[in-house]
């Protein structure tokens, strides 16, 4: 009896050594690694990346990808190599800066060859939103109007239709390439849903260049949410609340694990 008693202490002490080491290198590695996993000096711990994209730190929404390479990458102004044809921005939108990052659109060969092609971002799901629910994002156009975006609401748990939405654009005279700010109304959704913003390109003789930049998603926390748990989590795919010490516990409480997820 000692002996099983000796060698699960045994057991436990080396088990507590191999943890504090493993922490102890991945919070070196992160601190050495940081500028090359999260773009300055941002805080890497921030949960903003899921309702929001400035471009400056983490993104979870999701990118198309026509070919070996992502259909967009993350480039600065500071980069003009990076624009196939057209022009650059000078500043990026979200800082107003030569400095700041933006997410830019490199057609894939098949695009061109086509002539045509659709590209796209897709949101993490989403527990429901609120009648005010908005999509608001900052558009550049090295050809203005050369593109149509259009807005895809797709449930994920139920065989509901996919619903679209056009986004708003206002019409321009001019023929300066400049950021614009363009948005589009979600609504209420009483189900966990992604969203997905289409850009549908036309490719003209001497080429676009299109840039994205402060993506984010306005007023769509829902009420039905709030009215459910209180101040307790919401499960996002389900109607399950639990209390908020059970959230990142290494312990999934939620039916599909959600509270173990990205947010943590």
């Amino acid at each position: 009896m000692d002996y099983i008693r000796k060698q699960h202490m045994y057991l436990s002490i080396v088990i507590l050594i191999v943890s504090s080491t493993c922490h102890a290198l991945l919070d070196r590695f992160q601190e050495e690694n940081s500028d090359q996993m999260f773009p300055r000096h941002l805080n890497p711990d921030d949960d903003s990346p899921i309702t929001s994209c400035d471009f400056e730190s983490l993104c979870l929404w999701t990118l198309s990808n026509h070919s070996d390479q992502s259909d967009w990458s993350v480039v600065s102004p500071q980069q003009p190599e990076k624009a196939q044809v057209g022009v650059m921005p000078g500043t990026d939108h979200s800082e107003g800066s030569s400095d700041g990052h933006f997410l830019l659109l490199s057609s894939s060969s098949t695009a061109e060859a086509s002539g045509r092609s659709e590209y796209h971002l897709t949101s993490p799901v989403l527990s429901g939103s609120s009648k005010h629910c908005t999509l608001q994002v900052a558009l550049y156009e090295s050809h203005p109007a050369s593109g149509n975006l259009t807005l895809l609401i797709q449930p994920v748990l139920s065989d509901a239709p996919v619903h679209s939405v056009a986004v708003n654009r206002e019409s321009r005279d001019d023929r300066r390439a400049e950021w614009v700010v363009v948005e589009s109304v979600i609504g209420q959704v009483d189900e966990p849903f992604e969203v997905t913003l289409l850009y549908t390109s036309s490719l003209r003789e001497g080429g676009n260049t299109v840039a994205l930049d402060s993506l984010e998603l306005i007023d769509c926390e829902s009420d039905h949410q709030d009215a459910v748990c209180g101040d307790y989590y919401h499960c996002v795919h389900s109607e399950d609340c639990i209390d908020p010490s059970l959230v990142c516990n290494f312990h999934t409480d939620c039916p599909y694990g959600e509270d173990e997820g990205f947010i943590c």
